[in-house]
């Protein structure tokens, strides 16, 4: 008998920085409006794989986050121009979830949920 790993038991978890940032007042690069307190966040550009980022699949998808203080389930909903693909940015109350604000960027590991 085999004990090879099947493709699917592969972890697609990713190991970065968590940050975050206010995204208060203006629409998001999926074309919504939400506020400091809800639990949102910023991928890197390169997970956005269509021209007109209002109807991108990763407007559809959730990520569940890990960090120093504990884990947050945050929906994707904009970009983060200068996030690596590994890290995300992160609405204030979803940071205060894992993290200390005065720590400002953490080490995190996260992966992407259906939401």
């Amino acid at each position: 008998m085999s004990h090879t790993a099947d493709a699917s038991a592969v972890s697609l978890l990713k190991r970065g920085d968590g940050t975050y940032y206010n995204m208060e007042g203006g629409y998001t690069a999926c074309g919504e409006k939400h506020t400091d307190d809800e639990f949102y966040a910023a991928v890197a550009p390169s997970w956005f794989t269509t021209g007109n980022p209002n109807h991108d699949p990763i407007c559809k998808k959730c990520a569940v986050v890990n960090g120093p203080k504990g884990q947050v389930k945050v929906h994707i909903n904009d970009i983060c121009p200068p996030c690596t693909r590994e890290s995300i940015d992160l609405t204030p109350a979803a940071f205060d979830q894992i993290a200390d604000r005065v720590d400002g960027r953490v080490p995190i590991t996260w992966e992407l949920v259906d939401c």
